[in-house]
């Protein structure tokens, strides 16, 4: 009832919009020094029909979090950095970055609206069906080679990434899809089994390590709260003593196999020379293969440390760190990202709301938000190898999961008030 309530507030163009904003979540690229979606058309589309309608409510407290940051990040970048470190301040590259500030502030506000209209978990299934498309294309182009395929879906002519601009950032994007189907129960099993299967061949030949430790991550959850479940029935527990005697037995091969297996997978597929480290080498896959995570986390804490207050703000990042330490490189970890640039203060209101918000939804009945928080898991485990801040999915799923929490809390208040009406 209230589902067709909130339907016949929306004509079939704003789900159309919907649908197409969903899909293109899967996509972005980087255009003259900018990282741009097609989804952000269909974002601000949906965000002005919402207004023309007058459904967007944006939440009090996010508002003076935006108002508070936006005055440190801006302050620090004009006043402070040039007093303090006497770098020449390029209003452009300021602009430009708050400008993508406030572009995934909107992926916020819409996806809070979304969830409080009841329609986010069809834009998280649209966005996850978007995905398994994408892994279809990266299993074809597997085994038969399509030169415009090659060229559109990789890189370096080696690892799929996809419609992202970055191989390791589809990967994430695609463990937050398989999610979406583990968390999903409406979905048929051989639907949600043969998706698991095409999601993580993606992730497999995306060459990303970050992407092989999400996996393990998501795989062993999903068996130990299958063994843990108090719900779990005599088939759902003969199913899993099945897995685990084949788990057991494919270790015991792959033991007295190791080296042989290693060889034949690399030269089927090269890309696994990428991943393969983590299984020989797990300290040299770090910092190897052209990764430089190591002097990007130490950068950035140098940064913190000259700065930790009030941050070095925006479009400042890559000149001071070339100036100090001779690298242009960003931090790598969205957690370092965000503290280097908005200051320790800001950026642990941030991380600590989030995190709260996701100890909060874990003890309601509310299935969106267990879906929501679901998603979001993979993207804040995966901010520790890359930086996500400006990850619109991200920004969607944290909307979302501020309305699940703050329905939560409305309703503890009314049932509180109802209670002591009654006494």
């Amino acid at each position: 009832m209230q589902q067709n309530q909130h339907n016949h507030r929306f004509g079939s163009f704003i789900f159309l919009m919907l649908f197409l904003m969903a899909l293109l979540l899967n996509q972005s690229s980087v255009i003259f020094n900018i990282n741009i979606s097609l989804s952000d058309v269909f974002l601000l589309i949906i965000f002005i029909m919402m207004l023309l309608k007058k459904i967007i409510n944006i939440p009090r407290i996010f508002f003076l979090f935006v108002i508070m940051l936006s005055f440190v990040v801006i302050f620090t970048s004009f006043f402070i950095n040039p007093l303090r470190f006497g770098v020449q301040v390029d209003p452009v590259l300021v602009f430009g970055d708050y400008i993508k500030l406030l572009a995934v502030f909107l992926y916020f506000i819409v996806g809070y609206n979304l969830s409080s209209e009841g329609l986010i978990t069809k834009v998280l299934k649209w966005f996850s069906f978007g995905s398994v498309c994408i892994g279809i294309i990266a299993i074809i182009s597997s085994f038969i080679e399509i030169p415009s395929i090659q060229e559109t879906f990789y890189y370096s002519e080696s690892r799929f990434r996809g419609l992202m601009n970055d191989p390791n950032y589809f990967s994430i994007i695609q463990s937050s899809a398989m999610m979406y189907f583990f968390s999903n129960i409406d979905i048929k099993k051989r639907y949600k089994i043969f998706a698991l299967f095409i999601l993580t061949f993606s992730i497999f030949i995306s060459g990303s390590k970050t992407g092989m430790i999400l996996l393990i991550l998501i795989y062993s959850y999903k068996l130990l709260s299958v063994f843990f479940s108090e719900k779990k029935n005599s088939k759902q527990l003969l199913s899993l003593l099945t897995v685990l005697i084949f788990v057991g037995l494919f270790m015991m091969i792959f033991y007295f196999l190791y080296d042989g297996i290693l060889n034949r997978v690399d030269q089927t597929f090269p890309v696994f020379g990428r991943v393969e480290q983590l299984f020989t080498d797990f300290d040299g896959a770090v910092s190897s293969s052209g990764s430089v995570r190591e002097m990007a986390w130490s950068n950035a804490i140098n940064l913190i440390k000259l700065s930790p207050i009030f941050g070095i703000g925006l479009g400042t990042y890559s000149n001071l760190a070339s100036s100090l330490f001779g690298s242009q490189t960003i931090a790598h970890n969205t957690y370092l990202q965000i503290a280097v640039e908005w200051g320790i203060v800001m950026s642990l209101v941030f991380i600590c709301s989030i995190f709260y918000q996701l100890v909060k939804v874990s003890f309601q009945s509310y299935k969106d938000g267990k879906l929501v928080r679901n998603m979001l898991i993979p993207i804040l485990v995966g901010s520790f190898s890359l930086s996500l801040n400006n990850a619109r999915i991200f920004w969607l799923l944290l909307g979302a999961l501020a309305y699940c929490v703050s329905l939560k809390e409305k309703t503890d208040l009314k049932r509180l008030k109802t209670n002591n009406r009654q006494s």
